[in-house]
């Protein structure tokens, strides 16, 4: 039994084919009755790769944004996953992408305002270590409400990350100041 060899591509397949590889619009990719068989077999994978991918990004995504959502009232690092969950989705919708935007720019001016005066830092950095403690006393005791391991862990983590954000605000912050006074002096 012998097999048909594919053909090579004409050198206008050729172009069409690279322009198939690095377009990531699915309206772009529909089939065009006056497709050539190897343009059209192109065409259909790389719509299934996109597809697959958009499905992927929205099932992790949403289930990282719902699991946060559910996290809120609970003690641990809600708000912090919820904010992931709209980053992964953000990849692939423009809806998420100019909520995380503007979470993003909202986070980001309140670390600096907070970093911009040392009672503010110094505010910050007490409420991080006491979340730390917080999570701490949630995984040693028992008695209080949803303690484990996983609560005071993701407790703890969360001051963690509150301590990470305060030494980043405060370092951004004082680049920040430096590029203001070396453009204006």
């Amino acid at each position: 039994m012998s097999r048909a060899v594919p053909e090579d591509p004409s050198p206008e397949e050729l172009a069409e084919l690279l322009e198939i590889a690095e377009d990531d619009d699915l309206r772009d990719l529909r089939p065009d009755p006056t497709d050539s068989r190897v343009v059209a077999d192109a065409k259909k994978r790389r719509r299934t790769v996109l597809l697959a991918r958009k499905i992927g990004i929205a099932l992790v995504g949403g289930m990282v944004l719902a699991a946060g959502i559910v996290m809120i009232p609970l003690p641990g690092p809600g708000w912090l996953v919820v904010v992931f969950g709209l980053w992964i989705l953000s990849f692939e919708f423009r809806w998420a992408e100019r909520l995380f935007d503007q979470i993003h720019d909202k986070v980001i001016d309140a670390a600096h305002l907070a970093a911009s005066n040392k009672w503010g830092t110094a505010l910050s950095v007490l409420s991080a270590c006491s979340i730390i403690a917080a999570g701490v006393v949630w995984w040693l005791w028992d008695d209080l409400p949803y303690s484990s391991w996983y609560s005071g862990l993701a407790l703890s983590v969360s001051g963690v990350v509150a301590l990470f954000t305060i030494w980043w605000a405060a370092n951004d912050l004082k680049k920040k100041r430096a590029r203001l006074a070396a453009g204006s002096g």
